[in-house]
């Protein structure tokens, strides 16, 4: 297909297969269509800048496109009552956002090829999601957020080394620790909130954030590790989280405005001793 492929907002069709479509010079749409429970397209390897938008289906129950490598716009596969499958194994590359937020029974996100997304990249509002794997994922151009994912155990982006604009992690109530092993740049916010039972954060080779590093309401955070770090270009927003936090940032350099008052105990002037 040249051009787009839509086939959305049909109240009635059950099922969509289209088992030789291998490109699409657009977009491919097939929103909105409520008692569809099979989208079949086990040839197709490409989309256009329209993107691939799967969202809104509100009875169906797995997503996969097992050729897709490569979407030069936005994916989109949200607000789907019934899903609980999402599978792209192929999938490298994302021109614009990938967004797979609001799917209230979608268990596991895996995504074992990506290693680049041009826009954001949001798996949010996922309340039985344990597990979120993108083991290559190198590069997001905007913000990267796991939030509200109340069911959440486990977080790895082991390859993550630069976000555009904002990192966030939130509401995760299971998760007790992530590592981001190759994180070294955050174009703006980090965000790390209310995750009830995160013990444990360690970024070892970030080096700076460009606006504020917000640490809050974990409430059993003992340790945040950022051993390279030197620079943070707003506040260092850190309360609410375990009394005895320790905050191993020897190279940071603050002064005393970007730190508000009445927060977790954070030295401007001494260099801090490594972790327990």
């Amino acid at each position: 297909v040249g051009g787009g492929f839509d086939a959305g907002d049909n109240p009635k069709m059950t099922s969509l297969s289209v088992p030789m479509l291998a490109f699409v010079g657009y977009g491919f749409a097939a929103s909105n269509n409520p008692k569809l429970t099979t989208l079949s397209v086990p040839t197709l390897a490409s989309i256009g800048p329209g993107g691939f938008s799967v969202a809104f289906n509100s009875e169906m129950t797995s997503l996969n496109a097992p050729m897709l490598a490569f979407v030069f716009g936005s994916i989109w596969a949200g607000y789907s009552d019934e899903l609980t499958t999402l599978s792209m194994p192929m999938l490298a590359f994302v021109g614009g956002g990938f967004d797979a937020g609001d799917n209230p029974k979608m268990t596991s996100l895996s995504l074992p090829m990506l290693a680049s997304v041009g826009s954001s990249f949001s798996a949010d509002d996922n309340p039985k999601m344990t597990t979120l794997s993108v083991p290559m994922l190198a590069s997001v151009g905007s913000s990267f957020s796991a939030g509200n994912n109340i069911a959440m155990t486990a977080l790895s982006v082991p390859m993550l080394a630069s976000v555009g604009t904002d990192f966030s992690v939130y509401g995760c109530d299971k998760l007790v620790r992530f590592v981001l092993e190759e994180l070294d740049t955050v174009g703006d916010h980090v965000k790390v909130s209310q995750n009830d039972k995160l013990v444990t954060v360690s970024m070892p080779k970030l080096l700076g954030v460009g606006g504020d590093f917000n640490m809050f309401e974990n409430k059993k955070l003992v340790t945040v590790s950022m051993p390279e770090a030197i620079t943070v270009g707003g506040d260092f927003n850190a309360y609410d989280n375990h009394a005895r936090v320790h905050y191993y940032t020897p190279k940071i350099k603050l002064v005393a405005d970007q730190i508000p008052d009445g927060g977790d105990k954070i030295s401007c002037d001494e260099t801090c001793s490594a972790p327990p």
